[in-house]
């Protein structure tokens, strides 16, 4: 476990690449049915089985994970979930159900 880390100067470039991967691994956490907090331990991707956490760099937003029964590692990113979060919102779209005055004035419109 590291307790004190270099300064690096290296720009951090982010990738649509990288995106799909932290969102496939999203996906294959969740499978498990499993619901994911950032920072918190979540099940492993691979094997189901509960993992920790390595590693949280809360300004990176980046938590690193390890499974110690298959050994597996991988890394959930708050900008993951972010991304997730808001396409769960778009795909769900605007509610138009009701038979309220409201709802039978703006579908008459």
């Amino acid at each position: 476990m590291k307790i004190f880390r270099k300064a690096t100067n290296a720009p951090v470039v982010d990738t649509a690449a990288e995106l799909a991967d932290e969102l496939e691994t999203l996906e294959r956490v969740q499978a498990h049915n499993a619901s994911i907090h950032f920072g918190a331990p979540t099940r492993c991707p691979a094997c189901a089985s509960y993992g920790f956490v390595e590693h949280l760099d809360l300004v990176a937003g980046v938590a690193d994970n390890r499974c110690p029964s298959c050994a597996t590692s991988w890394r959930i990113t708050q900008r993951a979930l972010r991304h997730q979060a808001m396409a769960a919102r778009l795909e769900v779209g605007p509610r138009h159900e009701g038979n309220g005055i409201l709802f039978q004035n703006v579908m008459a419109a």
